[in-house]
């Protein structure tokens, strides 16, 4: 395996020459202790990393019909060990990577993660970067890391969320200020609620 300058620019419209496909989430685990990966993996990469390489390179389309009217955009990562992100071309968020290193094919994670918080989705706010989405096709790369190839397990599964907020603009609000519940416990309005 070599650099492949830019690839965090391809567009996953059709696949590159030589990359394999699958569905998130990317992993395997050859111990399944102290926790097991297993359920949380589609598609399995030990044959390709475990023992071979630290790294997985992975593009994913996503499509957005009116990027104006995206308010928040969310990076859900269950990884192990590391990773970083590209949208379209930029770097967008990263996790246990080395610090102030340009990441290159074959970075290894800063260290071995933490498995118990592997499992659990950890989200990034990458809203920042709206201004970069475009109607149509956009594309999410992101490499991820192992400490080593040696490791024995890896794992990989990420979500992009656009969120809406509404905010309500009218309307009464209860509240207390000595921590009671300002309901009734027949869910009405204490009369002991402020307003």
């Amino acid at each position: 395996t070599a650099s492949i300058s830019g690839w965090q620019t391809f567009s996953a419209t059709s696949q590159p020459s030589g990359w394999s496909t699958g569905t998130t989430g990317l992993g395997y685990d050859t111990t399944t202790t102290p926790v097991n990966f297993l359920p949380y993996i589609s598609t399995n990469v030990q044959s390709a990393m475990y023992n071979h390489h630290a790294d997985i390179f992975t593009l994913m389309n996503f499509n957005i019909s009116d990027p104006s009217a995206i308010q928040a955009l969310i990076l859900k990562v269950q990884y192990d060990d590391g990773y970083t992100a590209w949208i379209n071309g930029v770097r967008v968020a990263d996790a246990n990577t080395p610090e102030n290193n340009a990441i290159s094919w074959n970075t290894n994670a800063a260290g071995s993660g933490d498995d118990t918080q592997a499992i659990t989705y950890r989200e990034y706010d990458v809203t920042s970067i709206k201004s970069l989405l475009h109607a149509g096709n956009n594309t999410l790369a992101i490499q991820g890391m192992n400490s080593g190839s040696g490791s024995e397990d890896f794992l990989l599964s990420p979500t992009l969320y656009s969120r809406t907020y509404t905010y309500p603009t009218t309307g009464t609000i209860y509240y207390t200020t000595d921590g009671t519940d300002p309901r009734t416990t027949s869910g009405g309005i204490s009369s002991s609620a402020l307003v």
